[in-house]
């Protein structure tokens, strides 16, 4: 599933949306966080799965250390849901793609996303 995509071609998103699934952050910012994690996790019940989470997901106007800075992208605040979401069914998980270009806010925001996946995984196994 691919959460929060939003350059590429058409022909990019219709074969991403057909081999995995595809909400765009226009998509995640229509219906809302808490629909789109509702979908994924009915997808991810009782599977592995691989959180994979790139910085540019999240809008460059909030975190501009990134490797291809585009606008109009997901908020921290929903990443961090998508991570708290499915941490407990996850495997394993990275980060991508924080670029050292601003005052550390980028960095922040990825350290974040890792230390609140690090915490709904440990708690999950509980």
């Amino acid at each position: 599933v691919i959460i929060g995509a939003r350059s590429g071609d058409r022909e990019q998103f219709e074969i991403a949306d057909e081999m995995t699934g595809l909400y765009t952050a226009d998509i995640v910012r229509e219906r809302g966080i808490d629909v789109v994690i509702g979908e994924i996790l009915g997808e991810v019940e009782g599977r592995r799965v691989y959180l994979s989470i790139d910085a540019d997901a999240i809008d460059c106007c909030l975190t501009p250390g990134l490797g291809t800075p585009e606008p109009f992208g997901m908020t921290p605040l929903d990443v961090r849901e998508v991570v708290r979401a499915i941490a407990p069914h996850a495997v394993g998980f990275d980060y991508v793609e924080v670029a050292p270009f601003d005052s550390g806010q980028t960095a922040a925001v990825a350290a974040q996303m890792v230390r609140e996946f690090i915490a709904r995984h440990w708690t999950a196994g509980r």
